[in-house]
């Protein structure tokens, strides 16, 4: 199979990435823009077009909206001396994407699963998502990630959360226990699995949905006009 003939590069990790390293080493802006051509090549697939992706602030983004405590704990976490300059280098030289709701990740997930591009990063979380995908740093060409495969990933952090998000899924429920219960039961089924795993804890059905809202990554039919369709169990629709 063919991957398509454009590439969406996650902006933000490029981007933190060449600041800390202009911080650390003392760099001028001559430096920080080679660093990044380099970067930015080394992580545009053959034959694709860059498109470089960048996340909303994080107090707009739709999530913090319908839980607050959404990656709340990285509101005062360092931010390199270098970030604007390098941002600022990255705008004026390439072609780049952002909106004022949703996260790099996000504009990623909709252009993989509109079959419009490959989603280029090193974040594992976006094979929650299906079509092209490309990690740099441990593959030589982009793969293509199917349906089930995503849904899959999908489910399981709905289960387990990410604490890197400040999202805490079901407690004392990790990988092999996620693993284990998805599957016992058919993939059709896998959103009353987890529902019902929720429930037994004794959690609610808001703070159910809170954790699938937060963790799921959006898909080219979830996001219209810069508005965002909320992800809901079928068999709550």
């Amino acid at each position: 199979m063919n991957y398509p003939d454009q590439s969406y590069l996650d902006g933000d990790i490029l981007m933190y990435r060449a600041s800390f390293w202009a911080d650390e080493n003392g760099v001028d802006d001559l430096e920080i823009e080679r660093r990044l051509v380099k970067d930015i090549s080394a992580w545009t697939p053959k034959d694709t077009k860059p498109v470089i992706c960048f996340s909303c602030s994080r107090t707009s983004n739709y999530r913090r909206a319908l839980f607050p405590e959404y990656k709340a704990h990285r509101d005062d976490t360092y931010q390199p001396d270098s970030l604007p300059l390098t941002k600022e280098l990255i705008l004026s030289n390439y072609y780049c994407l952002q909106k004022d709701n949703i996260e790099a990740d996000d504009l990623l997930g909709i252009a993989a699963t509109s079959g419009a591009a490959v989603a280029v990063t090193i974040d594992k979380d976006l094979r929650c998502t299906y079509g092209w995908h490309w990690n740099p740093d441990k593959e030589f060409l982009p793969t293509h990630v199917t349906t089930e495969e995503a849904d899959r990933h999908f489910f399981t952090q709905w289960l387990t959360g990410d604490s890197t998000d400040n999202l805490k899924g079901i407690p004392r429920v990790g990988p092999k226990k996620a693993e284990a219960l998805l599957n016992d039961v058919h993939p059709d089924y896998w959103e009353e699995a987890v529902c019902a795993a929720y429930e037994r804890k004794g959690l609610t059905e808001e703070y159910c949905l809170q954790q699938a809202r937060c963790v799921r990554i959006l898909r080219h039919d979830e996001y219209f006009n810069e508005e965002v369709k909320l992800f809901t169990p079928s068999f709550l629709s």
